[in-house]
C-alpha cells in the first residue's frame, strides 16, 4: 500500500479508503466517486424541481438548506478540531473555493430563470472546457491527445440532448432570451470550471474546513437568491411532498458536494470535468422515466454520446496512470500537486 496521509484522520474507514489506496485502485474509487457525484446532483436537481414544481418554495430555502446541512456535516467531521476558521494560508484556498461555489449557485440559478432550460443547461455545462483550460494555465496540468476526443463527444452529447434554441430553433417565449441570462449562464461555466484548479490548492486541507467554507458561503447564496428569487415562504408544516424534497435534496447535495471536493483535490480537471457532465444524461433519464415523457431520437443519441465521451476520459486516465507523469512547467499556483507531508 501506497503511504500517503488521509484528510482528515477522523473520517470513516470509506473515506479513508479512497486516499490511502494503492493508486490503482485509489484512481478507480476516484472515478466513481466522480460519477456517484454527478448521479447525485442530477437526483437532488429532481427533488427540487418536484418540490418548487406548483410554487411551494423557492429555490433560495432550498439551497439554504444545503448550506446548513453541509455545515452540519463539517462539523462532525472537524470534531475535537480546536477551530473552524484557521488562519494557515491553505485553508484560505478553502474559502475562496468556498465564494466560487457560492457565486457558480446564485449565477446558475439566475440562468435558469432567464433562458430556456436547454440553453441554460448547455451554456452552464461548458466546464469540460473551462476547467481542464484553468488546471492548465493555473497548474499546469498535462491535457493528453485523448482528451479533444472525450471534451467533443461529451459537448455534442450534451448539445443534443438540451436542444438549445439558438442552435435547434427559436423559442416560443422571447421575452425569456436575455442578456443577463447568457452573461450569468457562461459566467456560471468559468464559475465552476474555477473550481478545479482552486479546489486542487485545497489538497492536504481537512475536507470538514473545505466543506465548513462551502456550506457558509452556500448559506451566503441562498440569502441573495431569497431576495433575488421569489418572496420567502415558510415551508407548509402539513406538505409532506415539499419537505421530503427539501431534507431529500440537501442530503443527496451534500454526497454530491463531498465527492465533488474530493475527486477535485485528486483527479485531473479533464477527467473529473467530462464524468461530471453525466449529471446532464441522469436528468433526461429522470425526465423520461419519472416524468413520464418519451424520448427523441436525438435525446437518445445525445445519451449514447455523454456514454461514450465517459468511457474515452476514462480510458484516457487509465493510458496516463499507466506512463511516468512529468511535473508541469511553471504552474501559476504553487503547492497544487503535493501534501504538506509530502514535500
Amino acid at each position: 500500500m501506497d503511504a500517503c496521509s488521509c484528510d482528515g484522520a477522523r473520517l470513516a474507514e470509506t473515506f479513508a479508503v479512497l486516499t490511502c489506496a494503492p493508486r490503482d485502485a485509489s484512481q478507480t474509487l476516484l472515478l466513481v466517486v466522480c460519477l456517484l457525484s454527478a448521479f447525485t446532483y442530477a437526483s437532488a436537481g429532481l427533488l427540487v424541481q418536484i418540490g418548487s414544481a406548483d410554487g411551494s418554495l423557492p429555490v433560495g430555502e432550498f439551497t439554504l438548506a444545503r448550506g446548513m446541512l453541509q455545515i452540519l456535516t463539517a462539523i462532525l467531521l472537524l470534531r475535537g478540531e480546536r477551530e473552524y476558521f484557521p488562519r494557515e494560508r491553505q485553508q484560505l484556498w478553502a474559502w475562496l473555493r468556498g465564494a466560487i461555489t457560492a457565486a457558480n449557485i446564485m449565477l446558475y440559478f439566475t440562468a435558469l430563470t432567464q433562458l430556456p432550460l436547454g440553453d441554460a443547461v448547455v451554456l452552464t455545462s461548458l466546464y469540460p472546457i473551462t476547467g481542464p483550460f484553468f488546471s492548465r494555465v493555473f497548474l499546469g496540468e498535462r491535457l493528453p491527445l485523448i482528451f479533444p476526443v472525450a471534451l467533443l463527444l461529451a459537448l455534442a452529447g450534451a448539445t443534443t440532448l438540451t436542444q438549445p434554441t439558438f442552435i435547434f430553433g427559436t423559442t416560443d417565449d422571447a421575452d425569456s432570451i436575455t442578456t443577463l441570462g447568457y452573461t450569468c449562464a457562461l459566467s456560471a461555466s468559468l464559475t465552476f470550471g474555477l473550481q478545479y484548479p482552486v479546489g486542487r490548492m485545497t489538497r492536504g486541507t481537512p475536507l470538514g474546513n473545505v466543506m465548513f467554507a462551502a456550506g457558509a458561503m452556500t448559506m451566503l447564496a441562498a440569502l441573495v437568491l431569497s431576495f433575488a428569487l421569489p418572496e420567502w415562504r415558510i415551508v407548509d408544516p402539513l406538505n409532506a411532498t415539499v419537505w421530503a424534497c427539501l431534507v431529500g435534496q440537501a442530503v443527496l447535495l451534500v454526497f454530491a458536494q463531498f465527492g465533488f471536493i474530493l475527486t477535485t483535490q485528486e483527479l485531473p480537471a479533464h477527467v473529473g470535468s467530462v464524468l461530471q457532465i453525466t449529471d446532464i444524461f441522469w436528468a433526461y433519464v429522470y425526465q423520461c422515466t419519472v416524468r413520464d415523457e418519451p424520448p427523441t431520437w436525438e435525446q437518445a443519441l445525445g445519451a449514447g454520446l455523454i456514454v461514450c465521451a465517459v468511457l474515452v476520459a476514462i480510458y484516457g486516465n487509465w493510458k496516463e496512470s499507466g506512463e511516468d507523469s512529468e511535473e508541469p512547467s511553471r504552474p501559476l499556483l504553487s503547492g497544487a500537486r503535493r501534501r504538506p507531508d509530502e514535500a
